[in-house]
């Protein structure tokens, strides 16, 4: 009762002194609003405005064809025809255009003189794309080659040609997000606030060799595990009063409102906030400083948000990251929120997800208790 007792009494000095700091709270306000409203409109791979030019050496009923569907898609912005690939080159140097696509002569009387038509067997056009930034160029080099392979099946289908491709007879549904809308995708995730998880206990540890009195902890009887159980527990308590904020403005702007059940994801958030405070409380034992400890915190948050499949999927990742990537709470929590809010998964179909994060939650508490020394303090 007596260790209960000083956990409560330093649980509730740390949330007075969070509360009492204005720029902690203005903070939160403005980086919850900004975070939520935001960054789902800026974070996406939706590939939109490609800047597309052609090199028409054909000059062919076909290829203008092919230049007018290129103009008219939505997904892109129609630079012109250009007479030479150097033309055309040197407004991909100057930065206004992103794909070249080039169509060869005698394009359009080669298709004619075949019965059956195989886009594969045409005359290669030839696609330049701006690899610079790969993240809009391979989802360009894809949107260009498909709207010009449909356009060339179109027209021998007009001029009563037979064509082989197998992709007509695919119908394509996305199953658990039918409009493959990426905000979905984004939200459950977007609600964690990584970033805010991991600067918490480090903000707690801070303000401890701030105002001074961690001095005073140390000398008194209070023990190591005491002190490590409130901060993690004022972590717990302050993220998830700011991520239950975030769900409702989420709620109230997209109307987000996930597949499954709530009280599922309040717990895996909870396990989360566990884990993350033990990572940043071990990594705070380390140092003496309090701007090293916020700043380090960060780093350290950069690093989890890489290692979860956040941004990238696990498995594009080299393998030495996808092993390093297990050590990090936010691999699992991230696989629990997308699977409950987009799949309606239960507690049974991620048991092993749940376990897993059970594990390294309670590890790097445990751990933060172990390295705690009050004379390095």
């Amino acid at each position: 009762m007596a260790a209960l007792t000083r956990i409560r009494a330093l649980v509730r000095k740390d949330l007075l002194q969070l509360l009492h700091n204005k720029s902690f709270v203005n903070g939160i306000l403005v980086f919850m609003i900004l975070l939520n409203l935001a960054y789902p409109c800026l974070l996406t791979f939706q590939v939109r405005d490609i800047a597309v030019s052609v090199v028409d050496h054909d000059r062919s009923t076909l290829s203008s064809r092919i230049v007018r569907d290129l103009s008219q898609a939505g997904q892109f912005s129609f630079d012109g025809v250009y007479a030479t690939h150097e033309d055309a080159l040197s407004a991909m140097y100057g930065g206004r255009v992103d794909c070249i696509l080039e169509i060869p002569p005698d394009f359009e009387n080669s298709l004619g003189r075949r019965v059956m038509v195989q886009t594969a067997s045409l005359p290669r056009m030839h696609l330049t794309t701006n690899a610079i930034n790969t993240t809009k160029a391979i989802p360009a080099t894809q949107c260009v080659t498909g709207c010009a392979a449909q356009t060339i099946r179109d027209f021998a289908q007009d001029k009563g040609l037979t064509v082989s491709q197998p992709s007509d007879n695919i119908t394509v549904t996305n199953a658990y997000n039918p409009f493959n809308d990426y905000k979905r995708v984004m939200l459950p995730i977007i609600i964690l606030n990584i970033l805010f998880c991991f600067n918490t206990p480090a903000r707690l540890m801070s303000n401890e060799h701030e105002y001074g009195t961690i001095d005073q902890i140390n000398v008194s009887p209070m023990n190591t595990l005491s002190l490590m159980a409130s901060k993690v527990i004022t972590s717990l308590v302050v993220c998830l009063a700011v991520i239950c904020l975030s769900t409702v403005l989420l709620w109230l702007v997209y109307g987000f409102m996930p597949e499954g059940s709530i009280l599922l994801m309040l717990l895996a958030i909870s396990l989360f906030i566990i884990g993350v405070s033990g990572m940043t409380l071990i990594l705070c034992n380390c140092l003496n400083n309090g701007a090293q400890m916020i700043m380090y915190s960060s780093i350290l948050s950069l690093f989890a948000q890489i290692a979860s499949g956040y941004y990238t999927p696990l498995e594009c990742m080299a393998g030495w990251v996808q092993w390093a990537s297990h050590i990090f709470p936010t691999r699992y929590v991230v696989a629990i929120l997308r699977n409950i809010s987009l799949k309606g998964a239960g507690f049974a179909d991620l048991a092993l997800e749940f376990i897993c994060l059970s594990g390294l939650s309670l590890l790097y508490f445990f751990i933060s208790v172990l390295t705690y020394r009050k004379s390095r303090s």
